[in-house]
């Protein structure tokens, strides 16, 4: 695309912590401002979460609440834009605008699932996202399992959808060394963003002592409490390590040299912490479900188990942990998949191809 393009990024509310889709959605910001682009970002959050990104015009609404804040978005001036895209339920106001206007609005969609309530019994959050998918000229997933589902579920021309992976930063496929001392003398184990702790925990105790292992857990849950005490319960909290919340910034140094991810999620619309494992050639052992067999092919860059099954992913931790060979194997290949599919480069490339310029194409001869 020849061309600077001026494009107007909207997210979705964020609080204290930047993380999953929010991340993504900087990662773009900023590998479009690399390439000579005029990008705003247009944000929900309370003043002090607010963030500065270098290059970026960041621009910022006060509302919380998942049922208004679309709104305050809804009046903005939009004529000067050569591309629209917005986050989940965001778009909702823009895309019943874009059926007027012809705008150029790509609605970018994340659910981890689907839900399927009417419009009037569904929650705000689902009410605009369908909107969005409905009325948006073009409809971008980060998995072919949510756009088919998005199609299933809505009814909207498959041409529509275009099914593009998250990015990777560049500070996944070069870590810092050094920056922290490890404490474990055998394997270690890392899950990050706090999902189904118990399972994985579960799982964790089965096989913990056999192998000397340790259990890294990053991010924030409300249940972090009761996840310690679980962990005592089973005899492991001597093994477990809760880290809280790091930034993405800094994740990188933290998890490299790890030997696992743990994954035990039940839902994912792609799963970015898989991604970023595996740039630093970790492989995965992770829940079969939705569009994680997508990110971890089983057998190849790492080991997927039924949703939820602890004696399933005690076997898959067993495995690898017992195989040294397997894991470097699986970790490598991992990483080749990683630098071949997931570099913000190669991804915005997509976006600018397969999105945005037939997008913009469209818009100009309606």
């Amino acid at each position: 695309m020849p061309r600077s393009l001026k494009i107007l990024l909207v997210s979705r509310l964020h609080r204290a912590e930047i993380r999953g889709s929010l991340v993504a959605t900087h990662g773009l910001a900023r590998e479009l401002r690399d390439r000579g682009h005029d990008v705003t970002l247009l944000h929900a959050a309370r003043p002090e979460h607010r963030i500065a990104l270098e290059g970026i015009r960041v621009e910022y609404v006060s509302n919380m609440h998942k049922s208004t804040y679309p709104l305050l978005f809804a009046a903005r001036k939009l004529s000067d834009y050569d591309v629209i895209h917005t986050n989940d339920e965001s778009g909702a106001f823009f895309a019943l605008r874009s059926r007027m206007q012809a705008l150029p609005m790509v609605a970018q969609l994340q659910p981890p699932k689907i839900r399927r309530d009417s419009f009037w019994g569904a929650n705000w959050r689902w009410r605009y996202m369908g909107l969005s998918v409905k009325y948006a000229p073009a409809v971008l997933t980060p998995s072919h399992w949510l756009g088919d589902a998005l199609v299933e579920r809505y009814g909207i021309p498959a041409e529509r959808v275009h099914a593009i992976p998250y990015g990777i930063g560049e500070h996944w496929f070069a870590p810092p060394t050094g920056t922290r001392e490890s404490f474990a003398s055998g394997p270690r184990i890392v899950l990050v963003n706090m999902k189904e702790v118990d399972v994985a925990l579960r799982a964790f105790a089965r096989v913990a002592a056999g192998f000397d292992a340790e259990l890294e857990l990053f991010g924030v849950h409300k249940d972090t409490p009761a996840y310690r005490k679980l962990a005592a319960e089973l005899g492991v909290s001597e093994r477990v390590h809760f880290r809280g919340f790091v930034a993405n910034e800094e994740l990188p140094g933290w998890l490299a040299g790890a030997q696992l991810l743990l994954h035990t999620a039940t839902s994912e619309s792609f799963g970015q912490v898989l991604a970023e494992a595996a740039a630093l050639g970790i492989p995965a052992v992770a829940s079969r479900t939705n569009a994680i067999p997508e990110v971890v092919a089983d057998g190849e860059r790492g080991l997927l188990c039924p949703v939820g099954d602890v004696e399933a992913f005690a076997v898959a931790l067993r495995q690898l942990l017992a195989s040294p060979e397997l894991r470097q194997r699986m970790g490598a290949q991992a990483q080749v998949h990683a630098r071949e599919t997931w570099r913000w480069s190669r991804v915005t490339s997509r976006v600018l191809d397969e999105v945005y310029a037939p997008l913009m194409e469209r818009q100009r001869v309606r």
